[in-house]
């Protein structure tokens, strides 16, 4: 489970077009230092993304066409262009899960649901110390759940608890998502940064 190389490129919104462009530059990046037995050892790409991403444009704050081009975009086909190893797509949720159902709390968990807190809040689902991912490949969906709002309205959780809100509310703010083991750090830091950024202070928030 050891991270060896990671390549970070924050953008506004994704578009087809610049997610090609990284992935190739990333690609090259991370295998460059890597001798031929070394390239042997990789089984193949994983690529952990929020499905159905052309329904998100009023949260990704993104122009229409934009997001709409990802509906008929190859994603799996693109990637494999650009390498020799097998492509494996995953809602960024269930990958989540996944991870930490192989390196987490799961080695001690038989059952248990996965809050993933992204740019989009999501979830995944642990059953007899299997990943459930349904039919859809998408259980545990925890972001359609829901909660009392502003003003005591109900909606979405989604809608509630996506950093896609937090970063409205603190704009120029940098966001970086890392795993960290329960809410309270993320709530915490959370504070701070509002805090730092009622003072006038720069920051950014991390979840760790």
């Amino acid at each position: 489970g050891t991270v060896r190389k990671m390549v970070h490129h924050p953008y506004h919104f994704p578009s087809p077009d610049d997610f090609l462009t990284f992935a190739s530059s990333a690609l090259a990046e991370i295998t460059a230092d890597l001798g031929a037995a070394q390239r042997q050892r990789i089984s193949g790409l994983g690529i952990a993304m929020p499905f159905d991403i052309w329904k998100w444009h009023d949260e990704a704050g993104a122009p229409r066409a934009v997001l709409d081009a990802w509906q008929s975009f190859d994603l799996a086909g693109e990637i494999a262009a650009l390498s020799p190893w097998p492509v494996s797509p995953c809602n960024d949720a269930t990958a989540a899960c996944a991870a930490e159902l192989l390196l987490g709390e799961g080695r001690s968990a038989r059952d248990f649901c996965y809050f993933y807190v992204g740019y989009f809040v999501g979830g995944g689902l642990v059953l007899n110390g299997h990943l459930h991912t349904g039919t859809t490949q998408n259980a545990g969906a925890f972001g359609s759940l829901p909660v009392t709002g502003t003003g005591g309205r109900s909606e979405q959780l989604i809608r509630s608890a996506s950093l896609y809100l937090l970063e409205r509310a603190l704009p120029g703010v940098q966001l970086r998502s890392f795993r960290f083991r329960g809410i309270r750090p993320l709530l915490e830091g959370a504070d701070i940064l509002l805090q730092g950024r009622r003072e006038g202070e720069r920051a950014e928030l991390w979840a760790l």
